[in-house]
């Protein structure tokens, strides 16, 4: 599974369901790592399919963290969630995410509620940050 790390702001922004996706640059670093997964192939073009990803705000075992399952995009982020205006991104749509408090089948997460992102309920979400077990 890969991890990636994520700044504080968009961390909280996307576990309040105000941020529905997260941008790294076309590089061959992340064409790699995405291709490894599914996501792309290794021309860096999406395949269309998900993959689970670990968010993770900062490196330590402590750090909080939530795991979502994502589909690829290829094309411009929206300025308000971070992007370069006129720059192309891999875009990282979230599609389910789990937190600490949610159980996936043979994972390590508690049981709790998975939170499927849809516009009926992205206003209504409040999710606190979740930490690391350990």
């Amino acid at each position: 599974m890969l991890n990636l790390p994520i700044k504080k702001r968009w961390f909280d922004m996307s576990l309040r369901g105000e941020k529905g996706d997260e941008y790294r640059e076309d590089k061959p670093y992340w064409r790699k790592r995405f291709a490894s997964i599914g996501l792309c192939d290794e021309n860096g073009v999406p395949t269309g399919r998900t993959a689970e990803v670990i968010f993770r705000n900062g490196y330590g075992k402590n750090a909080p963290f939530f795991r979502a399952v994502v589909r690829m995009s290829f094309g411009p982020g929206r300025l308000e969630w971070g992007a370069i205006p006129k720059k192309n991104y891999f875009r990282l749509h979230y599609e389910e995410i789990f937190t600490s408090e949610t159980k996936k089948k043979n994972t390590q997460f508690e049981y709790g509620k998975t939170l499927k992102l849809s516009t009926a309920i992205l206003s209504r979400i409040n999710l606190s940050i979740s930490k690391a077990p350990g």
